[in-house]
Order: C-alpha cells, then structure tokens, then sequence
C-alpha cells in the first residue's frame, strides 16, 4: 500500500475498539446499508414485482404512505440547466463534469454491453451519485427522482463509489521531486515559514449509532462520528487522508494508527527529505518530532518572538481547515452519514476528498460555491473549518489530553533527535534565547 493513502488501519493493543472497516453491518431500516461491498446485481426490481402482482401499487402505497412520483427525461432535463444550475445541483462545473464522465465511460464500471436489462448511461449514473454524495437525501428518494428501482439505484452508487477508489491513488498523491520544492515555497509566501509540504488536522463526520452501542464512536461535542484526518498542501489538495477512527480518539492516537506516521518513523527522508515537514496544531505536540512542528504551548510567559512564531503557524496551516470547510460544503452528505455499514461510509468519505482534489486540480477553488439545495447551516458541517470566503466558522477545539510534549521521538541508536519546532524557531528568530523549561530535554 502507498504510503499517502492510509485508510483505516486495525486498533492497536491498547485500544477499546475491535476495529474499523471490519465493523459489523447492520440489517436495520437505513436504506442506504445495501451500499456495502455486497452484491445485489440479481435483485428484483419493484417494477416487475408490480407488473407480476397487481396488488403490489396498493401495498407500496400503505407501506409508504404515498405513490411513488418519478420526473420523466431526467437528462433532457439536465442539460436545459444553466451552468450555475447545474453546479447548485452537482456540486461540480460543467467542464469538471465532463472530465469525469469521460474517465468513468472509460473505466468500463458501468457496463455498456448489449443484452440483458436495459445499460443505464455512465451520464446518468455518474449524475445520480453526484447527487447522492451533494445532498442529504436517501437512496428512497433518489429511485424516484432518477425514474429507476431501488435495487438499481443502490447497485449503481457503488459501482461509481469502486471507480473513485479506483482514483484515488492517481489523485491523492504526496509531493516528490519539483512538487517539494513548489509547495514549499507556496507556504512560505503565506507566513515566512520555509520547508513546509503539508499540515494536518483532523475532522469529525458525524454518523449514526453503530450497531451494539458504539461507544468509542461517541465524542466529546455529544454525537457519534468517524474521523477523517488528511494532510493538505498549499493549494489545498489532499495529500494523504487517513479515515474511519471512532470519534472518540484523540489526534495523536489516530496519527499513531496511521500508515503516514509508521513511515514517518521508519524512514524519515522517504516522506520528509531535506528537512521538510508538517505544520499541526497542539493536538500533535509529542509526535513527529523530526517532521511535525505544532505552536508552542502558551502558559502565558511566552517570549514576543514565540507568540509571533505560532501565529505564523496558525496562519499557514489554517488551509487545511479550509480544504476541510470547502468539501463539507461541495458534499451535504458528509453532514451525516445515515447508514449503519462502516465500511462503505469511509469509502464515501474518501470518494468525497477524491472529487474535492479533482475539482481543485481542474481550477473550481469552491468561490461563491451555492448552498446546496437542502442545505440551512451555512458552512458549519460539524466543524467547518474556515470558510470559502475566509470567514471564520469554528473546527476542532484543542483535544490535547496532557501527553508529555517533551517526550522526545525514539530514533536510530535509541537517541533523541531534537524538535524540528525548536531547529525552525532558531532558524526565523537567531537572536532569541529559549528559557530553561521552553528547551527540549536532550
């Protein structure tokens, strides 16, 4: 597996959960759970128990309390859309749209062989899981909207879900070679700091009560969630994205279960050459000592030059909170996931940050992106980040839980290599005298 891709990996020894892609699925009436990896290419369409069963309408009528209404020339229809009609929709450009149908007709997901049921158009089915991914809606309301059965609707989603995986390793990619170089000096003309490749954070989905309880899930703003923690680069694409944690883990215990972090410390210069690193927040401070440069802690006596060196940090790294902001915005469906497979909503999640790097690579930075059409909060999606137009919307509060942020990193030797925080502070700010107890313990 690369290294810039780290899905979720299994609990360590010292955790409470028995893991996360592996989690059990559940039979319960969340329509979306035939999302899972499981096959349901033979099921039978409620159109032809219909034709076969006269009674059929009557049952389907009492059962959901109304007739199933379905808009007819569904594509004749899209196409009539204005360019800002459709992007209000589809949460992508016109131009980005076709880039990625070209792709997926290619792929060969969607089959376009004669015989057989009638092929859907990879149109029509990369249109419905746009609108999928864009909306809050179930998969209910999408047979009607999209005039085809249920059972098709819930075969097609994934079939265009497997494809974005598919893409995902060409389109989340870590900086090599002259793109080290680029992004760096791109953060550098933020705030000054040079050798800059990413910063990470982490956000919180919001999700349902998992099946038997899900305690680890919960977290501290009182609702159940997975946690998706990504690095981001200068111009806010994903570099690497790590998904599927309980809510309930800190920062640092997710960075530790991710494959970013056992690379990292394997071998530094494959991910950080040239004494590149990461910018995080203070939930990071403790880890990645050698590629990882957080704020100083603030007790209060912080030297002028220390309070100037964290905001620069602050300032700088705030782009991954607004690559965060920008996709819970494009994607209304990362507001909650309603479904109970864990498996498939960590692969939503991360088929959404491929179509954010897609539309960011393609030119759509998310400007004046149009509230999603059942969308009434704005950019808060759980935790937001800063917003599109740089206006400010809370994420993550500080989530240190009192690790000893003086506790070196183990190197070769069993020797401890000196923060890289301290080493760029000395380098922005040479005449600056740490006290004793702001010194890392050598």
């Amino acid at each position: 597996m690369d290294p810039h891709v780290a899905p979720a990996a299994e609990e360590d020894d010292s955790s409470d959960s028995s893991g996360i892609l592996n989690s059990e699925s559940s039979s319960g009436d969340s329509d979306d759970i035939v999302l899972s990896m499981d096959d349901d290419d033979d099921a039978e369409d409620l159109d032809e128990r219909a034709v076969q069963d006269p009674l059929f309408p009557v049952l389907a009528l009492l059962l959901r309390g109304r007739r199933r209404e379905r808009i007819e020339n569904f594509i004749a229809t899209v196409h009539a859309m204005s360019d800002y009609e459709f992007r209000e929709h589809y949460r992508v450009t016109r131009q980005i749209f076709n880039v990625l149908l070209e792709s997926l007709e290619e792929s060969g997901r969607i089959p376009n062989h004669d015989g057989g049921r009638e092929k859907k158009s990879a149109e029509l089915c990369l249109l419905m899981t746009l609108w999928f991914l864009a909306n809050k809606e179930v998969i209910r309301s999408l047979s009607n909207l999209f005039d085809m059965s249920y059972s098709s609707v819930h075969r097609i989603v994934r079939r265009v879900l497997d494809w974005l995986m598919d893409l995902m390793p060409q389109v989340i990619t870590w900086p090599r070679g002259d793109e080290i170089q680029r992004v760096s000096l791109a953060f550098q003309e933020k705030a000054g700091i040079a050798n800059i490749i990413g910063a990470i954070d982490g956000s919180h989905i919001e999700i349902q009560q998992p099946v038997g309880g899900g305690r680890e899930y919960f977290n501290r703003k009182q609702h159940y969630s997975i946690v998706l923690q990504a690095v981001v680069d200068s111009d806010m694409k994903f570099t690497n994205v790590h998904c599927g944690d309980p809510g309930s883990f800190h920062d640092s215990r997710i960075l530790r279960r991710s494959e970013l972090y056992q690379v990292g410390q394997r071998d530094v210069q494959a991910l950080f050459p040239n004494d590149t690193f990461l910018l995080g927040d203070k939930g990071y401070v403790g880890l990645g000592h050698q590629w990882i440069v957080t704020p100083f802690k603030d007790n209060g006596n912080l030297l002028p030059e220390q309070t100037d060196f964290n905001r620069r940090v602050s300032s700088t790294r705030v782009v991954v909170e607004q690559a965060f902001g920008i996709m819970k915005k494009r994607f209304a469906k990362l507001k909650k996931l309603e479904m109970r497979d864990m498996e498939c909503m960590v692969r939503i999640v991360l088929a959404c940050c491929t179509l954010h790097n897609i539309c960011i690579s393609n030119g759509d930075l998310g400007e004046n992106l149009p509230d999603a059409p059942d969308d009434d909060d704005g950019l808060g999606f759980n935790g937001g980040g800063r917003g599109i137009n740089g206006q400010a919307a809370v994420e993550e509060e500080d989530e240190s839980d009192g690790e000893d942020e003086d506790e070196g990193d183990e190197v070769g030797g069993g020797l401890v290599a000196e923060r890289m925080q301290h080493i760029i502070f000395r380098r922005m700010y040479p005449d600056a005298v740490l006290p004793a107890r702001g010194r890392h313990r050598r």
